[in-house]
């Protein structure tokens, strides 16, 4: 599971290397579920690939009210 998460997270990585969200500069609904896979990647107590595209994505993410107040608090159970 760990392998298919990582190689799903390199896709991503590499499809925001050149956009800000995933459709483009604007935070849309496309990046809700998919920030939520992310903040999941980032916070699983497992080994992680450098995916600096990624992690740029996730820190914008964690920039938004909204993400901090009702995703980047939830515990992974």
């Amino acid at each position: 599971s760990r392998n298919k998460l990582a190689a799903n997270m390199a896709i991503l990585d590499a499809h925001v290397a050149d956009r800000k969200y995933v459709i483009g500069d604007a935070f849309t609904m496309g990046d809700i579920p998919l920030g939520t896979a992310v903040q999941r990647w980032f916070n699983l107590p497992i080994e992680r690939e450098n995916l600096r595209n990624l992690d740029a994505y996730y820190q914008r993410l964690q920039g938004r009210a909204a993400f901090k107040q009702y995703v980047d608090v939830l515990p992974l159970t």
